[in-house]
């Protein structure tokens, strides 16, 4: 039983799976990236702080170079992470999405099946509550009462009025 339903919910879990491990590692290098961006920016700051300072080094020039190139690849590359991690994240959305519908369908399969078994357990209650109102109303009139003196309890009397209503189209 639920059998399909519950291949669906194995199978759509099994993607959110790997589309969250996908969108975290987009996630990681983009933060690798923007740290490593980070970096190069710091390393450029300090080597102009030094030299406004009047500190010059004989190796300023080439490494403050070599910084411009880095960033520059870097920030092209970033770009092309940032692009990979929105597709992971459309992708983690639309995994997700079927998640929860692959979990909706089995449990509304549950549910009906619950509702059908409800439904027959309360057809045998109400066909044995009419057996024992009708011997309850036979033992009346030998007793001399006469009437039917049981009445259910209120909640239980408008819960199943509403229920003949529904039945009927009453809403």
């Amino acid at each position: 039983m639920f059998t399909s339903e519950t291949r669906a919910v194995a199978m759509a879990e099994s993607a959110l799976e790997v589309a969250s491990d996908r969108l975290g590692k987009a996630a990681a290098a983009v933060e690798n990236a923007d740290r490593r961006l980070a970096d190069l920016d710091q390393r450029r700051g300090e080597i102009v702080g030094r030299r406004a300072g009047g500190q010059y080094h004989p190796g300023d020039g080439g490494e403050l170079e070599a910084i411009g190139a880095d960033t520059e690849g870097l920030v092209s590359i970033r770009s092309a992470l940032a692009g990979a991690h929105a597709v992971a994240l459309q992708a983690h959305v639309a995994a997700t999405a079927r998640a929860h519908g692959a979990n909706f369908a089995l449990q509304r399969a549950k549910d009906g099946v619950l509702e059908t078994k409800l439904a027959s357990h309360a057809d045998q209650l109400f066909a044995l509550l009419g057996e024992t109102l009708t011997h309850l109303g036979a033992v009346g009139k030998r007793t001399g009462r006469g009437q039917l003196w049981w009445r259910p309890d209120p909640v239980i009397a408008l819960t199943i009025h509403k229920a003949d209503l529904q039945r009927v189209g009453v809403r």
